[in-house]
């Protein structure tokens, strides 16, 4: 069985994480254009809403772990407290404004970010 963080992530799901993320971005300035498949921003809400290093990485930009891991060839790391992923706070952002174009998954990112 694989190690995972106290919020359940594997070393695994952290990696999938950060490809998804870096892949929405990736299309998103390809095809210049902000906006994720209706159906993908449901789910792609939630899975924002369950690492809590989304809102590390809003609130606080210049956290330098953060920072250092941001680096798109860097994969998940370990801490303490479990695995940690991060992407470039641009990336991070057009990925939230794409997904919360839908009212629902604005509210589900927004109350992971407030709670």
């Amino acid at each position: 069985m694989p190690a995972s963080s106290g919020d359940g992530h594997t070393r695994e799901a952290a990696a999938a994480m950060k490809n998804i993320l870096l892949a929405v971005d990736d299309d998103i300035r390809r095809r210049e254009q902000l906006g994720v498949d209706a159906a993908l921003r449901q789910p792609l809400a939630e899975s924002l809403a369950a690492y809590g290093d989304v809102n590390v990485m809003l609130t606080n930009p210049t956290d330098s772990v953060h920072v250092r891991e941001s680096l798109s060839s860097r994969g998940p790391w370990e801490a303490e407290d479990g695995f940690h992923v991060a992407v470039n706070d641009d990336s991070l952002v057009r990925v939230i404004r794409a997904v919360s174009v839908d009212p629902a998954a604005y509210a589900t990112v927004r109350t992971a970010q407030t709670s």
